[in-house]
């Protein structure tokens, strides 16, 4: 059987001295795009839910109180991926992966939690759609996307019905395709001989992104009850599978809307005044992906702030970036990426989570480091014209 394990070294940048600070990882290369139907949307983010709410021989009073005395422990779902984590202190690295690992091949599934867990989230799919950003995400996701881009929550219709087979068919077909990351103080070969004592208990599979995303570059118009709009500016971008050796994409999603040096903020909010924030990020799945720049507003400034950001976007496949702008880009870039791994956990959710994704490979911060500084305004130029010709709008208003 294969067992994938990552392992990092991670010292203390101050004082180039070991980090006593362990982060472990059970990743496994499934998540809401593994929902092949309606009826299932959500489940992968139940069954993440469920893992945690006891196994074979301890309630979730006893998990809870073991893996409190070692550090922090938590989970998470997004759409290619479902990942458990613990970061403890190096000396307690044995006693953690046990309690890790029992969570993750022990779930209880207890019939009464399953329950009260139904009710934990249809609170957090709630305060979700309470939320102005959050409701606009999932909706400008569903929309771009198609089924691939459905709430990872799932729809409170949909949890209300979800049986607990439905989670237990899950893990039973998915949870098979999984990797075990280590970022700390810890000697390789006794992650490794720690890990290979569950083999016996694992299975050994390969999932496949199951629903191929669409990307639907109509325009968009919703609603929801916040006073303030919030717009975005869309165009197709690179995919995961690029995302390794491509960081040209990073450093014009830097100079569009990552700072308050770069294009968006300072003419849309410093020049004219028009908003609060406004950014730039990356959505990717394997085989599709999009730039979305996006901003929030008094609904009287949509029109001229729509126009705004159709000009800076659309002037850099003739212009490119201005060069002192594209030097100050590049190297936020590489400081963004260095302060986001300032924690062995950060380092592992840069670097090493997106390790499926990414096409079983993993993102090298010296390669990038090597190769960001070389990046041209002829590259920039060539990125913007083969990705930024399409452009979609969308935007939420009260009414």
């Amino acid at each position: 059987m294969g067992i994938t394990i990552i392992t990092e070294p991670f010292t203390l940048i101050h004082h180039q001295t070991s980090n006593p600070i362990v982060c472990i990882e059970v990743l496994v290369n499934a998540g809401s795009t593994s929902e092949k139907k309606e009826g299932d949307y959500g489940v992968a983010h139940f069954l993440e839910h469920m893992a945690f709410k006891g196994t074979k021989n301890k309630t979730y009073k006893e998990v809870n109180d073991i893996t409190s005395k070692l550090g922090i422990t938590n989970a998470y779902t997004s759409g290619s991926k479902t990942c458990f984590h613990i970061n403890c202190i190096d000396g307690d690295f044995d006693k953690a992966v046990d309690i890790l690992m029992e969570i993750f091949l022990e779930p209880r599934f207890d019939p009464e939690e399953f329950e009260k867990e139904r009710g934990v989230i249809l609170e957090e799919i709630q305060t979700m759609r309470d939320s102005p950003t959050s409701f606009f995400w999932d909706e400008l996701r569903a929309n771009l996307f198609g089924k691939t881009g459905h709430c990872i929550a799932g729809s409170k219709e949909g949890i209300e019905k979800m049986p607990l087979n439905s989670l237990k068919d899950f893990r039973s077909k998915f949870y098979g395709d999984i990797a075990f990351i280590v970022v700390g103080n810890i000697d390789i070969d006794h992650v490794t001989q720690k890990f290979y004592s569950f083999k016996d208990r694992l299975t050994s599979q390969k999932n496949e992104e199951s629903v191929n995303p669409l990307l639907d570059m109509n325009e968009f118009h919703f609603h929801h009850k916040s006073k303030q709009a919030i717009i975005g500016l869309i165009t197709p971008g690179i995919t995961s599978l690029q995302i390794c050796d491509d960081p040209i994409q990073s450093v014009v999603i830097n100079a569009l809307g990552g700072g308050m040096h770069s294009l968006l903020f300072d003419r849309i909010r410093e020049e004219l005044g028009l908003c609060y924030s406004v950014s730039t990020f990356g959505y990717c799945f394997r085989t599709k992906g999009a730039v979305i720049s996006f901003s929030m507003l008094d609904k009287q400034n949509i029109e001229k702030a729509k126009d705004e950001m159709v000009k800076i976007i659309g002037r850099l496949s003739k212009e490119g970036i201005p060069s002192n702008l594209l030097e100050t880009s590049k190297k936020n870039y590489l400081f963004d990426i260095a302060n986001d791994t300032q924690t062995s956990g950060g380092y592992a959710s840069t670097f090493l989570d997106g390790y499926f994704m990414y096409g079983n490979r993993v993102v090298d911060f010296e390669k990038e480091k090597e190769f960001v500084p070389k990046i041209t305004n002829e590259d920039i130029i060539k990125f913007a014209t083969e990705y930024f010709g399409k452009m979609k709008f969308v935007s939420m208003t009260e009414d």
